[in-house]
């Protein structure tokens, strides 16, 4: 009856596992499309004001820098405002660049190295479980498979040696 509950846990555990991997496909895909949609608008953001820098006969960080250098404390933040949306839209299309690059086994810590926290609460709020029949899934559901087994015969091996008796550990 053990090697029977042994087997089931193993494969219950693998299946789960299994299933919970090929989410991360999905969060990845969801996560990509609320970051392109922060890259595009940051991109009109950003391109109105080089053209204000252009008018100005500045480059961008030249006609950032004036604002920030301003005596008049309301200009001043103004321009810190400023510098903040280019550093974003910079780190942001960074991300969104390296992320449409990366092959499947750079894929996920490329995710991680420019994870941006807001993006990530704003995925997982609205995130869709699925199930996606592509490589990459595919790839995702046998790791996932051989954790939960790895998991479950570790867990098993754990409880086998404290069921021993002390004598014969």
């Amino acid at each position: 009856m053990t090697q029977f509950l042994k087997a089931v846990l193993e494969r219950v555990s693998g299946a789960f596992f299994l299933l919970l991997f090929c989410q991360f496909p999905l969060f990845i895909q969801q996560y990509e499309a609320h970051l392109s949609g922060h890259v595009k608008e940051l991109t009109r953001f950003v391109s109105s004001i080089q053209v204000n820098a252009q008018l100005s006969q500045k480059s961008l960080h030249e006609y950032v820098a004036k604002f920030t250098q301003s005596k008049d404390p309301d200009f001043a933040r103004q321009g810190k405002l400023l510098e903040g949306v280019i550093v974003r839209y910079e780190r942001l299309e960074s991300g969104y660049s390296s992320l449409q690059q990366a092959s499947i086994w750079s894929r996920p810590f490329v995710f991680i190295r420019y994870l941006e926290t807001d993006l990530l609460q704003e995925t997982w709020k609205g995130f869709q479980i699925g199930l996606s029949i592509s490589l990459e899934s595919a790839i995702y559901a046998v790791c996932g498979l051989l954790f939960g087994t790895a998991l479950a015969m570790g867990i098993l091996r754990l409880f086998r040696r404290k069921a021993m008796p002390s004598s014969i550990k």
